[in-house]
C-alpha cells in the first residue's frame, strides 16, 4: 500500500547532504587562513629587524659626516650612477 502521509526528513536529506559537503569543501580552501597569525607574527619581528638595521645604518652615516635626511626626498634611494662615482 503507498504511503498516504509525505516524509519530509527524507526530502531534506540530499540537500543537506550538499550542504555538508560545501561545507567541507570551503574549509579545506580556508585551511590556508589559519597560518596567517603566525605569518604575522613574523612579519612584525621582521619589521623589528628591519628598524634596527635602519637605525644602525643611520648611525653609520651620521658617524662618516652624512646628513641623515640626504636621501628622504626619494625614500632612501640613489636614482643612476655607480657609488665610485659620488
Amino acid at each position: 500500500m503507498p504511503r498516504l502521509v509525505p516524509n519530509p526528513v527524507g526530502e531534506v536529506v540530499e540537500p543537506l547532504r550538499r550542504v555538508e559537503l560545501a561545507v567541507a569543501g570551503l574549509s579545506a580552501e580556508l585551511a590556508d587562513v589559519r597560518s596567517l597569525p603566525a605569518i604575522h607574527g613574523e612579519l612584525v619581528k621582521m619589521n623589528e629587524t628591519m628598524a634596527a638595521v635602519l637605525e644602525a645604518l643611520q648611525g653609520l652615516r651620521h658617524d662618516l659626516g652624512g646628513s641623515p635626511t640626504s636621501d628622504t626626498s626619494t625614500g632612501g634611494k640613489r636614482r643612476g650612477g655607480s657609488p665610485a662615482a659620488r
